[in-house]
């Protein structure tokens, strides 16, 4: 590791090799074996502002964290979903629909209007600005529901219980015919049967939602 920050501290360190954290996996935990020898979850949020979170929310109800969109340019659109395709999640009774999703808050709030979708925005709450904070509202729900983004990761990070909704050809890190993740033991992968299908995946999301809250955890 190179200390200091200036100019002539960079010049002077003799990097034999550089590669970008993504790349990672290519190397590490190859195989069920080194994934069984590691400890998850791995990260953990700031427990005050978690409970803060949790009290400002509160209401009797279970509290459900909630992502639909990546601005992906690539694949994001195979990967996002509309809300109005979430209705029957919404229409579930005893839960607090919390916005877990990036962008204008304005633009997101006018999506939730157009679509019925009860969902509270908390706009003390900005991942890009302060990641740390994201992570504490993200720890503080009972369940997240997202599609594969960034919250898919933190979430699945954080230990929390996950329902992660995944395109018919899904990214590579969430292998192929099964619904765990050696990554995030708590993530639970729904599928698309066919090539655009949410309607399976929500129907599974929905009665998965239905079920005890010993069995979501």
């Amino acid at each position: 590791m190179v200390s200091g920050c200036g100019p002539a501290q960079a010049e002077e360190a003799e990097i034999a090799a550089h590669l970008p954290t993504g790349s990672l996996p290519a190397l590490f935990r190859t195989n069920e074996t080194a994934f069984a020898a590691t400890v998850s979850p791995y990260l953990k949020a700031d427990p005050v502002e978690r409970e803060s979170f949790r009290v400002r929310y509160a209401d009797g109800r279970r509290l459900v964290g909630l992502a639909w969109h990546t601005k992906n340019q690539k694949t994001g659109l195979k990967r996002s979903i509309d809300l109005e395709q979430l209705a029957p999640l919404f229409a579930l009774p005893g839960i607090r629909w919390i916005s877990l999703q990036y962008g204008d808050f304005d633009a997101l709030e006018q999506q939730a209007a157009a679509a019925n979708a009860p969902l509270l925005f908390d706009r003390t709450v900005d991942q890009f600005v302060n990641l740390d904070r994201f992570a504490s509202q993200v720890a503080a729900m009972d369940q997240v529901i997202t599609i594969d983004n960034s919250t898919a990761h933190l979430a699945g990070a954080l230990g929390r219980a996950v329902s992660l909704l995944l395109p018919y050809a899904a990214d590579w890190r969430w292998l192929e015919k099964r619904s765990d993740s050696p990554w995030y033991p708590t993530l639970r992968l729904f599928r698309q049967p066919k090539l655009g299908d949410w309607e399976p995946v929500i129907e599974s999301v929905r009665s998965a939602l239905g079920e005890s809250d010993d069995t979501l955890c």
